[in-house]
């Protein structure tokens, strides 16, 4: 299954990367690399996350991170991730 970042969670992975890497040298990659582990995970098996209350959309956390990654799937063949945000935001509005 091929899956895709969207607009908004492209811009969510660069902000939260500069982020970490201002906190630590050392995180920013681990946090990519979490998330690159994760994204394997939804292309093998893009009905594990836990549906949200935005129908078809699921969400995962990135292991090692209090980040949720949101996704959809666009068809047999291709999941789009939405976006990723730290667990403890107030939702996104419907």
């Amino acid at each position: 299954m091929r899956v895709t970042l969207g607009p908004a969670a492209l811009r969510d992975v660069g902000r939260i990367a500069e982020r970490l890497r201002e906190e630590s040298v050392r995180a920013s990659p681990d946090f990519i690399d979490a998330l690159e582990v994760l994204l394997g995970h939804i292309a093998e098996f893009p009905d594990s996350g836990k549906p949200t209350n935005k129908g078809r959309h699921r969400s995962l956390r990135v292991r090692g991170f209090p980040y949720l990654v949101f996704y959809r799937r666009l068809g047999a063949n291709e999941v789009r991730i939405l976006r990723v945000r730290h667990g403890r935001r107030r939702p996104l509005p419907s």
